[in-house]
């Protein structure tokens, strides 16, 4: 089965990687509009050939994905469950 969410792509694009995954990993309808991260279905060769082409000459920027991270950083999740308790204690 696989991981469910992608945290992996998560790590990569924190350090400013260009990715592709599988629309297999759960990550993908999160990112999938991002410039520099693509999707191919999953088993499909000619598809992740094709997106490996066309990333292939995109450099590496450590800040291209940064706008769009904020809601996954461990701040962010430690936000949300420390909102999540409060709301059970009141």
């Amino acid at each position: 089965m696989g991981e469910t969410w992608g945290l992996v792509v998560n790590e990569a694009l924190q350090c400013g990687c260009s990715v592709i995954t599988s629309d297999a990993v759960g990550c993908h309808m999160d990112f999938e509009q991002l410039e520099n991260f693509r999707v191919f279905p999953v088993g499909n060769a000619p598809a992740l050939a094709g997106q490996i082409r066309e990333l292939s000459n995109v450099r590496r920027d450590f800040n291209w994905a940064t706008p769009h991270l904020q809601y996954y950083s461990v701040e962010s999740a430690a936000q949300a469950i420390a909102s999540e308790i409060a709301s059970l204690i009141q």
